[in-house]
């Protein structure tokens, strides 16, 4: 009869713990994969990046390769250049040389043509006063 109309048990400390407990780990349980999926997107994130960035090197290293190449090719036409300058330098020195040594024979020509003329006229003079005394002596 006591027993009888007595309420139910109080709960066990262990009958208690445990709703809060599976609760507390459910908790967890959906931080933990909360934390791996936004884990997962930033590694998403860094393996797209790091694609980018592996694929802007390899762009890069191509026109590295291609800018090396075009120096190249203007070093050889620098140089083909300077080796062209070099002969036209001396060309047009042994031109001017040339320029001047014509000068010199056509001014050697002048003189001598002048002293021909020089030499004439005073063989026409000593001629003609020859003849004048010729004249004179008979």
């Amino acid at each position: 009869t006591a027993g009888t109309n007595a309420s139910p048990a109080p709960p066990t400390p262990t009958m208690s713990r445990r709703p809060s407990k599976d609760l507390a780990n459910s908790q967890l349980a959906e931080d933990q994969e909360a934390r791996i999926r936004t884990i997962e997107k930033h590694l998403f994130a860094e393996k797209q990046l790091t694609a980018t960035l592996e694929e802007a090197l390899t762009d890069l290293e191509k026109q590295g390769k291609r800018t090396e190449e075009d120096l190249k090719e203007w070093k050889k036409k620098c140089w083909a250049l300077e080796d062209e300058m070099e002969r036209l330098k001396t060309q047009s020195s042994a031109s001017r040389y040339s320029m001047q040594a014509v000068e010199e024979e056509r001014s050697a020509r002048r003189e001598a043509e002048a002293a021909r003329a020089h030499l004439e006229e005073r063989m026409n003079a000593i001629n003609k006063k020859k003849k004048g005394r010729s004249l004179a002596c008979f």
